[in-house]
């Protein structure tokens, strides 16, 4: 919550020059406990995701995107001077 608010509070004051923003969840796809793992009574249902969920409590839902490490890191390689970022990465969260 404190993520989305932060974002957008930055777009409404224009801080950076910021006219837009995007809430990125990166949550392992195998992390079942997190993705459904609901602890609010009143907000769990039948099939409810983390994501659902709070893409229904937003006014701006489609701002909220949850996605798993592999998917978000695809394009890594195919963007220029990001190979010692990558490298590191792979070190640090692969190796």
């Amino acid at each position: 919550m404190r993520q989305t608010l932060l974002a957008w509070q930055m777009i409404r004051r224009q801080e950076y020059g910021a006219s837009d923003w995007r809430h990125l969840h990166i949550i392992p796809r195998g992390n079942d406990k997190l993705h459904t793992g609901i602890t609010s009574p009143k907000l769990r249902k039948e099939n409810a995701t983390l994501e659902s969920v709070w893409k229904s409590l937003l006014k701006y839902p489609e701002k909220y995107q949850a996605i798993d490490p592999c998917d978000f890191l695809k394009p890594i390689p195919y963007t220029e001077d990001t190979q010692d970022w990558l490298e590191y990465l792979k070190r640090r969260y692969w190796d």
